[in-house]
């Protein structure tokens, strides 16, 4: 696990072992929403399968019922955007969708399907998902498939609050630290400031070296994640500046990242604005 506790440059080496090891962290480890705040929906896996007509739809679910793969259907009957990554929205809170989705999502359990249900774009079957299809664009800040235009569109998540409660998780704490708030704060704050040190410290020692495909791509995941600690720490100036390396790096890369950094910017500068302006 990361501990950002070396003080010297790191190496090339070491360098994409401590952004690998950070990027896992900030993608797996963050602390679930229903764990922070009481009453707080638990988020789920969904998927969705879309289908120009009802009876379209029913045999579809007919398919299902009867072991068809989902992500396989879903890849290759769907009209839906999320189609190319077998059905897959994202990870979700439900209330965050539209009234018939959230309806027809009420009692299901991990591994259900739910019966049809119209919505604007068609007849769709939702699924709660207990594994994940294999997805082609790793990073954390992916953006979810639209279930159809309208009904939902989760932004890009620039609040840093997933990264920096990996670093927390693992950063050397006393017995008892979660009984003194103080002390809580304190270290959440150590923490954040030593991952943003230390990871500087790892980017900046490959500056002006001729990288690889791979080290590029990890030189933008390792920027992209200055940018989110930034921007937990309040610091919009800087986190944008990270956010527009990452950008660099992407363009030259792999321009797939380009759309989702672009709107990681745009929202930064808004967040930025809202502060500025005491919104």
């Amino acid at each position: 696990m990361l501990h950002f506790r070396q003080k010297e440059h790191l190496s090339r080496t070491r360098c994409i072992a401590v952004l690998s090891a950070l990027l896992q962290l900030a993608a797996t480890n963050a602390l679930p929403a229903a764990a922070q705040t009481g009453g707080v929906p638990p988020l789920l896996d969904l998927g969705i399968i879309v289908m120009p007509t009802q009876a379209g739809a029913e045999a579809v679910l007919k398919q299902l019922n009867a072991g068809g793969d989902f992500f396989v259907l879903a890849k290759e009957k769907s009209i839906d955007a999320t189609a190319i990554d077998g059905g897959y929205m994202g990870e979700l809170d439900p209330n965050q969708l539209r009234m018939e989705l959230r309806d027809a999502l009420k009692g299901l359990k991990a591994g259900q399907l739910a019966s049809v249900t119209h919505i604007a774009s068609g007849f769709a079957i939702l699924k709660v998902l207990t594994s994940i299809p294999a997805l082609e664009d790793v990073n954390p800040n992916r953006i979810t498939s639209l279930v159809s235009t309208g009904v939902i569109h989760r932004g890009a998540p620039v609040s840093g609050f997933p990264e920096a409660s990996a670093v927390l998780r693992d950063y050397p704490k006393p017995d008892g630290w979660s009984r003194d708030l103080r002390q809580v704060c304190a270290l959440r704050t150590a923490s954040i400031e030593n991952a943003k040190v230390e990871l500087r410290a790892a980017l900046e020692s490959d500056s002006g070296a001729q990288m690889t495909p791979d080290q590029m791509v990890m030189k933008l995941h390792g920027e992209s994640a200055l940018a989110q600690f930034y921007a937990y720490s309040g610091e919009m100036k800087e986190s944008i500046a990270a956010w527009k390396e990452a950008l660099k790096v992407a363009e030259i890369a792999d321009p797939r990242y380009v759309p989702n950094l672009l709107e990681s910017i745009g929202a930064t500068y808004l967040h930025w604005s809202e502060m500025e302006n005491g919104v």
